[in-house]
């Protein structure tokens, strides 16, 4: 399998010299606000929200109420009042803050120009930062019974899989196809188990019995692991990108070189993918509902 030399695309850290300059008005959070009043907690809540929503990467609490200019107690009050509205989203194994589902989604409302791969991607690179490994989405073409690489989003690491976006790629190897079978239409199923299966790998399941009940464990768990069964030596992490009929349409995946891959990382891996590719299917669905 092609791997990227050691040279390849990384992406370089933020300085924490470079921080973001906040305008006067954002800052007033002990004074008085533009209007001559005493800054109310929508005024803090929105220069927050504005500040989470132009960071670079997630911060903490700590990082958040210094940069605003907040008491730790009043910056995490108005942080849970964005989460519960999902325009901030928490990462509780790396207890940061970032831009959540529905900033993305008031944006493209405004905006009506955020498509569904801007959303998807920016969801692909947050997963990155959760996990520090690469994430890729894939979609179905259903003509062919196939699914293709739609966009990739690289990690830091100088060893990673070199992923072809464009190629249409069998639906019974490996995890990104079998999370995406697994939620297709009964006969879509059949008619796939049905064909001679090519392996596309020496690890590459072929036999249909044994498929079929691969893919009723993928539905009852939500998501799917696969270990070199499309790409020789690596591991692959997917949940499915799901319509409004739970039918997949994608999955979005990590795919991980088995020389760095270690199991005890899959408890903090699967919740992160399961829920961006929740995030995902929710963006499809309400693009899919505006037309």
């Amino acid at each position: 399998m092609s791997k990227t030399p050691a040279g390849s695309k990384v992406r370089q850290a933020q300085d924490p010299a470079q921080k973001h300059v906040r305008g006067s008005a954002t800052r007033e959070t002990k004074g008085t606000g533009t209007n001559g009043n005493r800054v109310t907690g929508v005024e803090r809540a929105l220069a927050l929200l504005r500040h989470v929503a132009t960071r670079r990467t997630p911060a903490n609490l700590t990082e958040l109420a210094s940069e605003e200019g907040l008491s730790g107690s009043v910056t995490y009050k108005l942080l849970q009042a964005l989460v519960a509205q999902d325009l901030v989203r928490h990462d509780p194994d790396r207890k940061t803050y970032g831009p959540g589902l529905g900033m993305y989604n008031l944006a493209s409302a405004i905006l009506h120009g955020a498509t569904f791969m801007d959303v998807a991607r920016a969801n692909m690179r947050e997963l990155v930062a959760r996990t520090g490994e690469s994430a890729c989405l894939n979609l179905l073409d259903a003509p062919h019974d196939a699914f293709m690489v739609s966009a990739v989003e690289e990690c830091g690491e100088p060893l990673q899989y070199v992923l072809r976006m464009g190629e249409l790629l069998p639906l019974h190897a490996g995890a990104s196809g079998k999370s995406i079978l697994a939620f297709q239409p009964p006969a879509v199923i059949r008619r796939v188990l049905s064909r001679k299966l090519e392996k596309v790998t020496t690890g590459t399941v072929v036999d249909s019995a044994t498929l079929r009940e691969q893919l009723e464990s993928i539905r009852r768990a939500g998501h799917c692991v696969s270990y070199g069964e499309r790409l020789e030596g690596a591991v692959g992490i997917a949940a499915p990108i799901l319509d409004h009929a739970s039918r997949s349409i994608g999955s979005v995946q990590l795919t991980v070189p088995k020389v760095r891959f270690d199991r005890a990382a899959l408890p903090r891996f699967l919740p992160a993918v399961m829920e961006t590719a929740r995030h995902i299917s929710a963006a499809a669905q309400s693009l899919q509902g505006a037309h």
